[in-house]
């Protein structure tokens, strides 16, 4: 069992150092959804802003992988809503494009599932996102998620992008009447870009973003590509995450009203996360728990305890 996981997030904290909680096994046990359930029931009833997120493997599945997958999710977030219905979802990050793995009414039977056993919101301040592929979306698409309640949209910049497609992914994001979208960028992939692609970024760092969120990259690698968005005007908050100069998360910055949690920044008072789906990773109450990875996951049937692995309590290290 690893014991230490650093929260790459934010790099204006410390490194994080993660034990194993002593007071309910020794150290190397496994660890039971029992302790987990414990430790939940142990915490002071809290009605704090939750941040929740969606996430999915990225490698091919067979149709009967994506059906189980899709069975064990609902479970999960039956077995999860009912710790934690009585917080207000204020953040909601769906962290791949659903679209490219489940049809339009399986998307609307998951959130329907995740409306009924979580306290999802519709007041304009939350932050509600879902990440799309700009080469495959439909308008029938971004008119779905709008009525299921998301109101920002975060897609990726890949060198295999074009711009016409960016253009109209835009274009509906203001018809539907969207929050400035959330921008993911590879550094790796960014000394890819062709020079209407870099013409075309520097347009969107400009007018149509809130947040440039880079991935986990070795800083060697990334270097370049931070000086560059440095170069554009953009407000850095972490190694990971920019914001635009005028958008509402750089000036809650200069105001410190900001949060963070391992789904990003916000500014919705969001200091605890649940990622529901293989491997995701949530912080809470001064835990941290991780689910079991794709094959555990899909082998899990338990209808009343979490998908967990691993249960660390939360302490900072200088």
């Amino acid at each position: 069992m690893d014991t230490y996981i650093r929260d790459s997030m934010h790099s204006k904290s410390p490194a994080t150092q993660l034990n194993p909680i002593h007071t309910l096994m020794s150290e190397g046990q496994s660890l039971s959804p029992n302790d987990y359930l414990a430790q939940i029931k142990h915490q002071p009833a809290s009605i704090a802003p939750l941040a929740l997120g969606l996430t999915w493997p990225k490698r091919a599945l067979s149709t009967l992988e994506q059906q189980t997958l899709f069975e064990r999710l609902l479970n999960e977030i039956r077995c999860q809503g009912k710790l934690f219905k009585q917080r207000p979802v204020h953040q909601l990050l769906w962290r791949e494009d659903p679209f490219a793995w489940m049809t339009p009414p399986e998307i609307t039977q998951l959130l329907h599932n995740l409306s009924s056993q979580f306290h999802l919101q519709r007041h304009p301040s939350r932050e509600y996102c879902c990440h799309i592929d700009p080469e495959r979306f439909a308008e029938g698409h971004i008119a779905l998620l709008k009525g299921l309640g998301f109101n920002q949209l975060r897609t990726q910049l890949q060198p295999h992008t074009t711009s016409q497609k960016l253009k109209q992914l835009f274009t509906l994001q203001h018809q539907f009447d969207l929050k400035p979208c959330r921008i993911l960028l590879d550094p790796l992939e960014w000394h890819k870009l062709e020079a209407d692609q870099l013409d075309l970024l520097q347009q969107l760092l400009q007018q149509n973003f809130e947040t440039l969120e880079l991935k986990a990259t070795p800083a060697t690698e990334s270097n370049d590509c931070i000086t560059w968005l440095e170069q554009q005007g953009l407000i850095r908050f972490s190694e990971q995450y920019f914001f635009a100069p005028q958008s509402q998360s750089a000036q809650n910055l200069k105001q410190e009203k900001f949060s963070q949690t391992t789904l990003g920044p916000n500014h919705v008072n969001c200091q605890h996360a649940i990622e529901l789906g293989p491997n995701g990773l949530s912080k809470l109450e001064g835990l941290s728990f991780q689910n079991m990875d794709l094959p555990g996951y899909l082998t899990w049937g338990d209808p009343h305890n979490p998908p967990l692995a691993n249960l660390y309590r939360q302490s900072s290290t200088q």
